[in-house]
């Protein structure tokens, strides 16, 4: 899995996407601290070789997000 990408509204800060892979998780470029507007596009880039069957997206703060639509794209 070579990215992830996020299109964002003003909720996206502070976020970070994890792959689930069956025996381990791999980190997605660490956390976006943000500011962030409406309708940008925030693109997480995997490790090489991060296999999974899941990703996810959490907030580190209190706050809440709703999300549409993630894309996951791998090579």
């Amino acid at each position: 899995m070579d990215g992830v990408y996020f299109v964002s509204g003003s909720q996206a800060d502070n976020i970070y996407v994890i792959v689930n892979g069956e025996n381990s998780n791999y980190d997605c470029g660490g956390e976006y601290p943000g500011p962030t507007a409406d309708w940008e596009v925030i693109l997480f880039f995997c490790i090489s070789g991060a296999i999974g069957t899941s990703v996810t997206v959490f907030k580190t703060t209190v706050e809440y997000m709703a999300m549409c639509e993630v894309e996951v794209y791998g090579y």
